[in-house]
């Protein structure tokens, strides 16, 4: 049982890296027009297509989502909602 739990903490703390990571990136670099080509490229691997796409469909939903959560926090109507109390 530690076992699972420690790998579980390991998976999670990965997850966050790569989360943080694309976070990061997405500030110097084009990260939206390389998921777009990622999405054409998988779109046109034929049957595979049907594997592929919804695992990138579902990465692109965790990462705008993380994405959503992090700009939320850091956003002015936030502040200012607080300093009015």
């Amino acid at each position: 049982m530690l076992k699972v739990r420690h790998s579980l903490y390991w998976q999670a703390g990965a997850l966050g890296i790569a989360i943080a990571l694309v976070f990061a990136l997405s500030r110097f670099f084009p990260v939206i027009e390389f998921i777009d080509a990622l999405q054409r490229r998988v779109m046109s691997l034929g049957a595979w297509a049907a594997v592929c796409y919804p695992l990138l469909f579902a990465a692109c939903n965790i990462l705008y989502s993380s994405f959503v959560c992090i700009e939320s926090v850091h956003s002015p109507a936030m502040v200012s909602a607080k300093t009015l109390r």
